[in-house]
Parts: C-alpha cells; sequence; structure tokens
C-alpha cells in the first residue's frame, strides 16, 4: 500500500467534526488533497471530508504526496461519519 502522508488524530482532536467512523467509531487521522482534509479509517477502506483549508499542513504538501493520497482515497468508499455528541449540523 502507497504510504499516505497521514496526520494523526491527536494533532487534529481539538475539532469536533473529526469523528469516527460509523462502522467502528474510530479514525486513523486525516489525509490531505490539496486544501481538502479527508478523515480515513484504514480497517474498513472509508472516508469523509472533513472540510477545506482548516490546517496549513496542506500547502506544505508535494505534488507526490498529492497524488499518493489521491491514489489511496480512489480506492476508499465516502461516507458520513458519526456525529459527535454535543455537536449540530
Amino acid at each position: 500500500m502507497i504510504e499516505t502522508h497521514l496526520i494523526p488524530y491527536n494533532v487534529a482532536h481539538r475539532y469536533a467534526c473529526i469523528t469516527g467512523c460509523p462502522l467502528c467509531g474510530k479514525n486513523d487521522g486525516y489525509v490531505n488533497t490539496g486544501a481538502r482534509h479527508w478523515v480515513i479509517c484504514h480497517e474498513h477502506r472509508i472516508k469523509w471530508l472533513l472540510g477545506e483549508n482548516l490546517f496549513e499542513g496542506w500547502q506544505n504538501q508535494t505534488i507526490f504526496q498529492y497524488y499518493d493520497n489521491l491514489q489511496v482515497l480512489a480506492t476508499y468508499t465516502d461516507v458520513n461519519p458519526l456525529i459527535a455528541r454535543g455537536t449540530r449540523h
């Protein structure tokens, strides 16, 4: 499997919208594709869009990292995440 340039959950845990996989409740952090941030669950091969331009790290991403992340995300299914208790959407 191609290595994604994963940002661990503990780096971004303060954002209430980073929730869990609808199947297991966990997540494996997020990856960037340009300004878009995708939270992922490797076990269930699913992803959900967290948002755009929320974190600065994407601006330092190389073109190779961008395409590696796109390639991995293309094999994951887009889903709606679990909603954290106490948050409104």
